[in-house]
């Protein structure tokens, strides 16, 4: 059961850093322009990702070998707003300096 809940935490930050690469991309998200501070962030973010991932799936009563496309939905978009909104306050922040 450990190693599916292992997998199962890995795929969902996976997604998630994912969709946020994607969001950067198309200049939705911007990263900090000196390269030690984005891969700063980039760290940051893919932590608050997993330690998201990883409570959530604490959190919840669901049965994970058992999981539908439904919930894991519901996890991946639940987290990915949540670190959405972390980059952006990040990025306000970096822009009023």
């Amino acid at each position: 059961f450990a190693q599916v809940q292992t997998v199962f935490e890995l795929y969902i930050t996976h997604t998630i850093e994912a969709r946020i690469c994607n969001d950067i991309g198309l200049k939705v998200i911007t990263m900090p322009s000196d390269p030690q501070a984005a891969e700063l962030v980039s760290t940051q973010l893919r932590e608050f990702i997993h330690r998201g991932v990883s409570d959530a799936i604490q959190n919840t009563e669901i049965a994970i070998h058992a999981i539908n496309a439904t919930d894991q939905m519901e996890f991946v978009l639940g987290i990915y707003e949540s670190a959405f909104e972390i980059l952006r306050a990040m990025g306000e922040t970096e822009g009023s300096e």
